[in-house]
Parts: C-alpha cells; sequence; structure tokens
C-alpha cells in the first residue's frame, strides 16, 4: 500500500513535470512562429523596399493601394473578381514566400501554429489597412473583399488539408 502511494506520487510528479515542459514548449514555439513569419513574409514594421520579397507588404500594398472597393456596376465587379487577376495579384505573392514554400517541412503542430499565426497577423494588418487609408467600400466591394478573404482563407487551409488528411487515415484505420 505503501508502495503503491510512493508510485501513484511518482506519477503524479512525472506528469505535473510533463505538463509544465509542455506549456514552455508552447510558448517557446509561439515566440520562434513569430520570428519566422517576420522573417520569411515581413511585417508592418520592416523595411518596406522588400515588398517583392515579403508577402506581407505586397498584400498591404494590395489592399491598401492597388485595390479599389468602390465598385459601381456588375461589370467592374466581374473584372475585379476574375480568379486570373486575384491569384496573381493577390495569392501570388502568399505563394511565392519561402514561409509557404517551406510550410509542408514543418511539424503538424508546428505547420497550425504558423498558418494560425499567419492569419492574424494578415487580418489584423488588414484591418489595419483598410481603416487607416479609410478605405471607401460599396455593396460590390465588400463582395469583393470577401471573395478575397476567402481564396486566403483557402489558401491556408490547403496548407493544412495534409495534416486532416493523415488524421482521418489515422482515425479510420485504428476502428
Amino acid at each position: 500500500n505503501n508502495n503503491n502511494n510512493n508510485n501513484n506520487r511518482m506519477i503524479q510528479l512525472a506528469s505535473e513535470e510533463l505538463k509544465r515542459y509542455s506549456v514552455q514548449y508552447l510558448h517557446h514555439l509561439d515566440i520562434l512562429v513569430k520570428e519566422c513569419i517576420k522573417e520569411w513574409c515581413g511585417s508592418l514594421q520592416s523595411e518596406f523596399s522588400h515588398a517583392d520579397i515579403f508577402c506581407f507588404h505586397a498584400l498591404l500594398e494590395y489592399f491598401g493601394d492597388e485595390e479599389n472597393f468602390e465598385i459601381h456596376d456588375a461589370a467592374a465587379f466581374t473584372l475585379a473578381e476574375a480568379d486570373e487577376r486575384l491569384e496573381k495579384s493577390l495569392l501570388g505573392p502568399v505563394r511565392a514566400s519561402p514561409l509557404m514554400i517551406h510550410l509542408h517541412k514543418t511539424d503538424a503542430l508546428v505547420r497550425t501554429r504558423i498558418c494560425q499565426e499567419f492569419c492574424q497577423q494578415v487580418s489584423d494588418m488588414l484591418a489595419a489597412c483598410l481603416w487607416r487609408r479609410q478605405k471607401r467600400f460599396t455593396e460590390w466591394g465588400a463582395l469583393l473583399l470577401s471573395k478575397q478573404l476567402r481564396m486566403l482563407q483557402n489558401l491556408i487551409n490547403e496548407r493544412l488539408a495534409q495534416d486532416w488528411e493523415i488524421l482521418e487515415s489515422s482515425s479510420s484505420s485504428s476502428l
């Protein structure tokens, strides 16, 4: 009985120690993810002359300077929402970023954290850009922005899809 109590305390101590290391690992991972994204995608504070390599700068130029959300008719909307145009101007710089090119080389947890942080930073950047530049919107423009955000979301989901496929195949094989 005394031996069982000692074993239970040892197991409890080991469990607490593992949880502490896990929390420290996740905290450290979050710091490294932010540094990685800043290094490979840029930031609003980094040099703007690197727009050709930093996808955040390209996105900022796209949403802040190039894109017009004040669309007044269906014909202008149809031109603005053309998949080829959006693929080249919006998704192209993101796909070409070193982060997205090398993302598949990371562990599933790391990849998920990177995608979460990337989405958070894009969201913050986009909100700041639209508010600071006081972009004007029409209903057509809001539809265009919605499509653009869905396209960015789908790009991130593509990067995570392989993780879901692995999880689905491992869970179905264990049944």
